[in-house]
């Protein structure tokens, strides 16, 4: 017996459709313009030529860098959405299979791509594998040990949750650890 595939209106959403609609709300939007802030006082002072953004076409996160190539790793699935907010070089592929040659990429950002991600060890093998010796790697994300994180961890008790339900955020010292592991510094 053949098995017939579910129409698209069966087919549970992606894990990111949660994630966008959160994005537009109130606590959303305080996130977004708070990290754009925090954003553009990292990434101002690291130099090299070729800086990529992982995801989260909602914010630029290399606003304030001065390389002069910025490059914005998308989806296949986000391709039919227009992203033309910012001014971006748009590289399809996967955060677990990099696109880009070993020891190239001079800034690497991560913004809650580990969050939302099936295998994040994998997405940090392979940034460590595009980074150039020296490279930098930002990585954000929502701490489960933070007063959000409580709030979520308590919203499966007393209601709905508070962030996206699909997000499996990781705590600080366990991306600590994965990055040792990695020889990040």
């Amino acid at each position: 017996m053949i098995p017939i595939p579910p129409s698209p209106s069966q087919m549970p959403a992606p894990p990111w459709s949660s994630w966008e609609k959160w994005l537009q709300s109130p606590p959303g939007r305080y996130v977004l313009a708070w990290e754009q802030k925090c954003f553009n006082q990292i990434v101002a002072d690291v130099f090299g030529f070729y800086a990529v953004q992982i995801g989260l076409p909602q914010i630029n996160t290399l606003a304030e860098n001065r390389m002069p190539l910025h490059a914005l790793l998308i989806h296949s699935n986000d391709r039919q959405k227009q992203l033309t907010e910012f001014n971006w070089h748009q590289v399809e592929g996967s955060p677990s299979e990099l696109p880009f040659a070993s020891e190239t990429i001079d800034l690497l950002v991560l913004p809650h791509v580990l969050e939302f991600a099936a295998d994040p060890h994998q997405i940090l093998r392979e940034a460590e594998r595009v980074l150039r010796p020296e490279g930098r790697l930002i990585i954000s994300g929502f701490n489960p040990a933070s007063l959000w994180g409580m709030r979520q961890y308590l919203s499966r008790w007393i209601g709905s949750p508070y962030l996206p339900r699909d997000g499996q955020f990781i705590g600080l010292l366990r991306v600590k650890d994965w990055l040792q592991l990695l020889n990040f510094s």
